[in-house]
């Protein structure tokens, strides 16, 4: 993960101050409210064997695992920032309603 924040840094301009390393233990109590489709099965986190920017940016063709591995993560990444959220909002609604 900090090899891909130092890129995303030095690459784009992108500065990620809070990151978030999910395990398997949180993929599979995910509930943010969505329907799957059929065909959509989260899967088991795995440790990369590469930088994952060498995968996706280079001249190799991505496997259909590679590319369900990416949907899956991008799956549970919404569903984590929308329960993150909810919580935010929840919090904030109730500083209001102390504070008025």
């Amino acid at each position: 993960m900090k090899e891909t924040k130092a890129t995303l840094d030095k690459e784009y301009g992108l500065v990620c101050k809070n990151a978030l390393e999910v395990g398997t233990s949180e993929w599979w109590n995910l509930d943010c409210g969505y329907a799957l489709p059929p065909s959509f099965d989260l899967m088991s986190m795995e440790l990369p064997t590469q930088h994952i920017a060498d995968a996706w940016f280079s001249e190799a063709e991505l496997t259909e695992s590679d590319v369900r591995m990416a949907y899956s993560n991008a799956y549970a990444a919404f569903c984590i920032g929308r329960r993150m959220v909810g919580v935010l909002s929840e919090k904030r609604r109730l500083a209001d309603r102390y504070h008025r």
